[in-house]
């Protein structure tokens, strides 16, 4: 049996498995944002996944897509070992999804706070895109990766880390900064509605995207996302701003926020993992805290980008800006 073990900042979780071609293509899924290596050894605490076809503990009601039993005591999870195919990426991605929920429970407990939004990095500055369903994070990433050359950090679902200046443990080189904004492997939906607003982009993304994706998006991994769009990826970034995407007419406008309405960042505070909730009396996950938006506002600026669709090269070009002087008033 093969084991790997992950980290991803301060939290770790071990996987075992016979088949070591499996763990070969989930630790490329998984980076850059968790890092696998070999081990002989798991430490003793560590959350593992065990893959195989032997049974064990009770099963619980995973959103994985895969049967998953938990033996607590052992702080064990077994999956059964997936059937023979082609689609190498389906087959771990059951894997992905647990190991994303068992990490950031990890962090949550550490003090990480999650906010729903999508990053990337421009010239080594972070910018997060804030916003709900259909706010336009994941088109307005995609304009900005294409026409800036950016750095593809996350699509959603972030976790934000308070961090002094100076060295962090498990940074990346160079990664410093107040606000740490720290992504995870997770797949990315392009809503086919917003592809006419893409331009050449849409048909690269068509041409990378998952062929089971549903009919009313395109799927892609984050890797396959950034191959289309010749883009780089990184697991974290220092945050120069938070931006809070907004709908409008006519040109798309930048507004430094201030008060209650940089508050608003507040409302897309979220948990750190919605979907296997099983887990909650054995790694809890707590709300998120109320005063988590006063430290995002005195670590970072906040903007509104009030934007049509219609017109991401000039929201992008406002991006570039903005990543450049994110304490400029306008």
């Amino acid at each position: 049996m093969t084991t790997l073990l992950l980290h991803c900042g301060h939290a770790r979780a071990a996987v075992h498995a016979d088949d070591g071609a499996l763990l070969a293509v989930l630790a490329a899924q998984c980076r850059p944002w968790i890092t696998a290596q070999p081990a002989t050894r798991v430490p003793p605490g560590t959350w593992t996944v065990r893959i195989g076809d032997a049974d064990a503990g009770a099963r619980v009601p995973s959103r994985t897509g895969a049967s998953v039993r938990l033996r607590p005591d052992h702080r064990l999870l077994h999956l059964p070992a997936p059937a023979p195919c082609d689609d190498t990426e389906a087959a771990v991605r059951p894997v992905v999804r647990l190991l994303r929920a068992l990490l950031r429970r990890q962090l949550a407990a550490s003090g990480a706070m999650f906010l729903e939004a999508a990053v990337l990095a421009l010239d080594g500055g972070g910018l997060a895109l804030v916003g709900g369903a259909r706010a336009g994070k994941t088109t307005t990433l995609v304009a900005a990766l294409r026409h800036l050359h950016g750095t593809l950090i996350a699509n959603d679902e972030i976790s934000l880390h308070l961090a002094r200046s100076e060295q962090r443990t498990g940074a990346e080189p160079g990664v410093h900064g107040q606000l740490i904004a720290r992504g995870y492997p997770r797949a990315i939906e392009v809503r086919r509605d917003a592809l006419t607003y893409l331009g050449a982009a849409a048909d690269r993304l068509a041409a990378a995207a998952d062929p089971g994706s549903p009919p009313q998006a395109l799927s892609l991994t984050p890797h396959r996302l950034a191959a289309a769009l010749e883009a780089p990826l990184a697991d974290a970034v220092a945050l120069s701003a938070l931006v809070l995407l907004a709908r409008g007419t006519g040109r798309p406008r930048l507004q430094r926020l201030t008060g209650p309405d940089a508050a608003a960042v507040a409302d897309h505070l979220t948990v750190a993992d919605s979907y296997e909730s099983w887990l909650q009396p054995h790694l809890p996950a707590q709300d998120p805290d109320p005063r988590g938006a006063d430290r995002l506002l005195q670590a970072v600026p906040v903007w509104r980008l009030t934007q049509p669709l219609t017109d991401l090269q000039t929201s992008a070009d406002l991006l570039a800006e903005l990543a450049h002087h994110p304490e400029a008033s306008r």
